[in-house]
């Protein structure tokens, strides 16, 4: 079964079943040829400034624009995928008369987010009151680490991890040798009312190897995301193969507790660069997933951009 909001997503979506007729169809010159490159996220500032809709909240992000003259080096800036995204489920969240009839129950969902970069989109949901896990390649957590520590100033402790303090110095009075064990936390100190403190959202900052075969620990999960993830034909076996297995272990989980027998959905927005690397994307994912594009009635007026789609995954 298929979260309700994701079926009315659907509702506005068109599905891929070849990738070669999806390439042509998203890489045809006159759909993006002229348009701007990189116009929603200034890379050549060392700090990047979002205003959410959602509560007014002023994030800012930092940037390592130097980071862009190295060959390969990816995560260090704000891409305008990133923006896209955070920009569009802000507005698929909204159940008032501005939004778009989706109503995305962001609050208390589970979200992680694949090559999570400088942070943004994952910082977004968090204050909207999802419990965000943001990933990356061990070399770029120090950056996201620092920009949770920008919009959060009070780190605390998921109240899991407290409990596991608790214990572990309970260990060592015993004489045990075992090492306290934390992780950097960060909740949102959201203004809207009515909220309890067990529903605050927060984000976390994970190292997470798209090549790993032990992906239990990320459970459980409502959503996996990811933006500009795919810039060439190398990454896409490894991201491919993350995704299915994430969404593979938690719908095994809830399958097997009877709770539950929900699919996971994966939205992914990427900006188109080069036709060849979008088309074996594809390829690779349609093997293992239903694939959607949405329509772009779903795009937030503010950030309408031709070179950018969103997919919405569902394993098969």
């Amino acid at each position: 079964m298929t979260p309700s909001w994701a079926e009315r997503l659907l509702q506005n979506a068109e599905e891929v079943t070849d990738a070669a007729v999806e390439t042509m169809l998203v890489c045809r010159p006159d759909r993006w040829a002229d348009a701007p490159y990189q116009y929603l996220a200034d890379q050549s500032k060392v700090e990047f400034h979002y205003t959410m809709e959602y509560g007014g909240k002023d994030l800012v992000v930092s940037q390592r624009t130097d980071a862009l003259k190295g060959l390969g080096v990816t995560g260090a800036v704000v891409w305008d995928g990133a923006v896209v995204l955070a920009r569009c489920m802000e507005w698929w969240a909204r159940d008032d008369d501005s939004g778009c009839g989706i109503g995305m129950p962001v609050r208390g969902m589970n979200i992680i987010e694949l090559g999570a970069g400088c942070g943004l989109t994952g910082l977004v949901l968090s204050f909207m009151g999802a419990k965000v896990t943001l990933t990356d390649q061990e070399e770029r957590l120090s950056l996201l680490k620092h920009n949770l520590s920008l919009n959060f100033p009070q780190p605390t402790l998921d109240h899991r991890d407290q409990k596991d303090n608790v214990g572990n110095k309970k260990n060592r009075k015993g004489g045990t040798k075992e090492k306290e064990k934390s992780k950097f936390v960060s909740k949102s100190d959201d203004s809207r009312r009515n909220r309890s403190p067990n529903d605050k959202g927060y984000a976390e900052v994970r190292e997470l190897d798209w090549e790993s075969e032990d992906l239990s620990s990320f459970q459980p999960l409502d959503l996996v995301i990811a933006t500009d993830c795919v810039f060439n034909e190398l990454v896409v076996p490894p991201f491919v193969n993350v995704l299915h297995k994430l969404c593979e272990i938690e719908e095994s989980l809830l399958n097997a507790s009877k709770v539950s027998e929900s699919k996971i959905p994966v939205l992914n927005c990427m900006e188109i660069r080069c036709a060849e690397v979008h088309e074996v994307f594809l390829e690779e994912a349609l093997v293992h997933f239903q694939v959607f594009r949405l329509n772009t009635s779903l795009s937030h007026s503010t950030c309408e951009h031709p070179r950018i789609v969103i997919y919405l995954f569902l394993l098969r």
